[in-house]
């Protein structure tokens, strides 16, 4: 009853998006998914201790994510003279935060077979109603210039959906799409009629990616497209796809309008300069970093972000890289473990195709694929919807 409950919270998080959130103080949100998963994954970390008798989780991943863990807490009390308290209290909440949604890697491979589905479906659909929620938005409500004030970027005729940001969303429809064609590619294999139903959604994902503008989303699409037909042996399926995509992408530009430009510039000197400045904090604080989630901070010590907005806009917590924004705030202590982290998720999920008779592992493997590739132009490792998103299709995948 629990884990339904859960399911239906998880659906809810989704379809509400950025708007399902409550301002705190200091540019903190409590948003329904932080809720939702926080409380879920305590209360069954909780229930296989006491069910474990107190046993350690026998997973490849538990060793690389607390020396993560370690480390990020390490940073913040190297950091400890040069932050407030309520900095240090800040940048906390978001380790917590980030523990929290990696916990499920370790609970969720102890659902039944029963639950497991149910997870899956609720996610697939869940982001399917934030894919048509993003061609009514697209229509009635192309762009953000009234909520400039609240920290979001204006993103002229593009699809952001519930998300509020393309780019994000972009990535996130990427992974849904990725699942559906692998699903599709099942169903066909065997004979199923859902292989047309799922083949028209995927359509309309991929439609959906196109609409953000995103480029950071549509090579996450590319990529994982590709990992996935690589990995299945379909080449000439791959060739084909490929080759819609390039000439869907020549009609729907548009090289006068800033957004719709897949050959923008303006994105990619501010990429460019936000690539310089975590170069610049990390060459300062090369072994702990400036502490975990204290980005922010750092940019306005070092007179990076000096204007009245620096503790409240979004831009100013992270920079364009996930791996970047690890190595400057939790220094090269930090980078190593968080790269074993990902080189144990990778491999074990390599090992598990081997293994298993059935396409999830495929679809697991280039879902990661193509969030990693993501993660170099946007910091979409430690996005709450993409961070559960990939966790829990993992923790499906994985036996007891």
């Amino acid at each position: 009853m629990v884990s339904y409950l859960f399911f239906a919270l998880i659906f809810l998080s989704f379809v509400f998006g950025q708007f399902a959130r409550l301002p705190l103080s200091n540019g903190v949100y409590l948003t329904l998914i932080d809720v939702t998963v926080v409380t879920f994954s305590l209360f069954f970390t909780v229930s296989y201790l006491i069910q474990k008798k107190g046993k350690f989780v026998k997973s490849p991943l538990f060793v690389p994510w607390l020396l993560f863990c370690v480390a990020a807490v390490i940073s913040l009390l190297a950091n400890s003279l040069v932050l407030r308290t309520s900095e240090i209290a800040v940048a906390s909440l978001y380790l917590l935060r980030f523990c929290a949604y990696t916990l499920p890697l370790f609970f969720l491979p102890f659902f039944s077979k029963n639950q497991k589905l149910w997870l899956v479906r609720v996610l697939i659909v869940s982001v399917l109603v934030t894919v048509g929620v993003g061609f009514v938005q697209f229509v009635y409500y192309p762009n953000l210039r009234n909520l400039f004030y609240l920290g979001w970027d204006d993103h002229l005729y593009r699809l952001f959906s519930v998300f509020l940001d393309p780019n994000f969303a972009s990535v996130l429809f990427s992974c849904l799409f990725i699942v559906l064609v692998g699903l599709t590619v099942e169903f066909i294999r065997i004979g199923r009629m859902k292989a047309v139903g799922l083949a028209g959604l995927s359509v309309l994902t991929a439609l959906a990616v196109f609409l953000t503008y995103s480029r950071t989303g549509m090579i996450a699409l590319v990529i994982g497209t590709i990992v996935l037909f690589f990995l299945k042996g379909y080449k000439r399926l791959l060739l084909v796809c490929l080759g819609v995509f390039v000439l869907f992408l020549a009609f729907t530009a548009d090289l006068k309008v800033e957004g719709l430009n897949p050959f923008r510039t303006a994105s990619s000197v501010a990429r460019i300069e936000s690539i310089k400045i975590a170069f610049g904090i990390f060459e300062k604080n090369p072994i702990f970093g400036v502490g975990f989630n204290a980005y922010r901070y750092a940019q306005h010590r070092y007179g990076f972000r000096l204007d009245g907005v620096w503790e409240t806009s979004h831009a100013d917590a992270g920079t364009d890289n996930s791996f970047l924004f690890v190595l400057a705030t939790t220094g090269i202590v930090g980078f190593s473990a968080y790269l074993y982290f990902w080189y144990v998720l990778l491999s074990r999920t390599y090992a598990t195709i081997k293994q298993e008779k059935s396409g999830l592992p495929v679809i697991v493997f280039a879902t990661l694929i193509a969030v990693l590739v993501s993660s170099l132009f946007l910091n979409t490792l430690f996005y709450p919807f993409i961070l559960i998103w990939i966790v829990s299709l993992f923790g499906v995948m994985e036996r007891k």
